[in-house]
């Protein structure tokens, strides 16, 4: 865990500080004047829902990678402390970049999706402890089902800011009349419903959790309606629709439905990259950088964005692994599909083909090796300190009885009973 905790803090320095080109001679005003600006500084509803999106899972994995025998709130003060002293930290670095506006209220939001993502971490070890009945059911393997669905409901509920504003919920309803149905967002919402069903049933085994994917849906519509700049459309209905006819009438029937979801996923992103297909004049250049395309623009969409390819990209590389048997031989088809795609992007127009998708598979492919190993050394442990039966429990030893040593050689009456019965011989005629 605390690999991951590490990786994704180095993901949020990178695009913080990015592109690194530093003023060593301090802000035009000097420093105290830059940090009053900072500390007054407004925000938009984008750059809310970015910062709290970018340290969600640096609270979840710095929850989970302190030393697990200390209290609770002790591990969530720890995890809380350094990763909001790293959050003020960046800002204060951004003050010598002039490429960078500082700005101390992100860290109150750094803060806040820190506190979510330890919370999370929280209710996932609640259900492992011994005397819970999920901790048959929910391993450290199971997390990323739990990230995948989480990633999910995030992005559909972008920016999770409630309006009270009966104009806005009837804004929010008016796409579903006067928009047409866009077929290739259908597609993506009806495989995302079909990953979230899956993932569900995945996350607690045996549980069947994926019969409350009507209730989800239905309840992540009537979030989207009451939501700021979010709402619903006729795609969303029908893609939803079609996936619950399909999980309940086919797909959910199935003992290893893998094969069909990884060729339905594939499908998609391989209809979304490579739509619509017109061809440039000449080839875009590739953007070997990772997540360039997440550091400049609407902080909302990149956030958005992020999520939706997270959990895209994070199925793929879970059905990859458990169709295809070996963890590097799934991790390498799942990130040359990618890469295809990406590569074949060069000659089209609309498209920005960079290592960024690859490289999100490459992650997921990592957080399940190192979740599949915390599961294996926490049940090698369990074995090592489980105490020994009581004598009552212990299984019968089948009692082994043997002739005595002395036994006489010969005895008539024992000879007879001990030797074999011949078969009678017929008499002469």
């Amino acid at each position: 865990m605390r690999a991951l905790w590490i990786a994704f803090l180095a993901v949020a320095t990178f695009g913080s500080l990015y592109p690194f080109n530093f003023d060593l001679a301090g802000p035009p005003g000097g420093l105290l004047q830059a940090l009053r600006e900072a500390a007054s500084a407004k925000t938009s509803r984008g750059d809310v829902a970015g910062n709290f999106v970018l340290f969600l899972p640096i609270g979840l994995f710095g929850m989970l990678a302190m030393e697990r025998r200390r209290a609770p709130w002790v591990r969530f003060l720890q995890a809380g402390a350094i990763s909001v002293a790293a959050a003020a930290a960046l800002q204060l670095f951004q003050l010598f970049l002039p490429s960078r506006d500082a700005s101390l209220v992100d860290v109150v939001w750094n803060a806040a999706g820190t506190a979510a993502g330890a919370m999370l971490a929280s209710l996932a070890s609640l259900t492992q402890r011994g005397g819970s009945p999920m901790a048959s059911r929910l391993s450290g393997a199971a997390l990323l089902p739990l990230a995948l669905i989480t990633c999910w409901l995030s992005y559909r509920l972008l920016p999770y800011v409630p309006s009270i504003d009966l104009q806005a919920f009837k804004d929010s309803l008016k796409p579903i009349f006067n928009e047409p149905l866009d077929p290739l967002a259908c597609t993506r919402d009806t495989v995302g419903w079909i990953l979230m069903a899956y993932l569900l049933r995945e996350a607690w085994s045996g549980a069947r959790f994926d019969r409350l994917l009507p209730l989800m849906v239905a309840a992540v519509f009537a979030l989207e309606v009451v939501i700021v700049s979010n709402g619903i459309d006729r795609a969303d209905l029908a893609g939803a629709a079609i996936a619950s006819a399909l999980w309940f009438g086919f797909l959910g029937r199935q003992s290893k439905p893998e094969w069909a979801l990884l060729a339905l996923l594939a499908g998609t992103l391989a209809m979304g990259g490579l739509t619509p297909l017109e061809m440039r004049a000449e080839v875009a250049p590739f953007e070997w950088m990772p997540f360039s395309g997440f550091l400049g623009g609407s902080m909302y969409l990149n956030a958005q964005s992020a999520l939706e390819k997270t959990f895209l990209y994070g199925s793929l590389a879970l059905l990859a692994q458990r169709v295809l048997s070996g963890r590097t031989r799934g991790t390498l088809l799942a990130m040359g599909f990618v890469g295809l795609i990406e590569f074949a992007q060069t000659r089209l127009v609309g498209h920005t083909p960079e290592v960024t998708d690859p490289f999100l598979v490459l992650l997921a492919s990592l957080a399940i090796a190192i979740l599949q190993r915390e599961d294996a050394a926490r049940a090698l442990a369990l074995q090592e300190v489980r105490p020994p039966l009581p004598r009552e429990q212990r299984p019968l030893r089948p009692t082994v009885t043997s002739a005595p040593i002395s036994a006489p050689i010969s005895a008539p009456a024992s000879a007879a009973a001990a030797a074999p019965t011949a078969a009678p011989t017929a008499a002469p005629n």
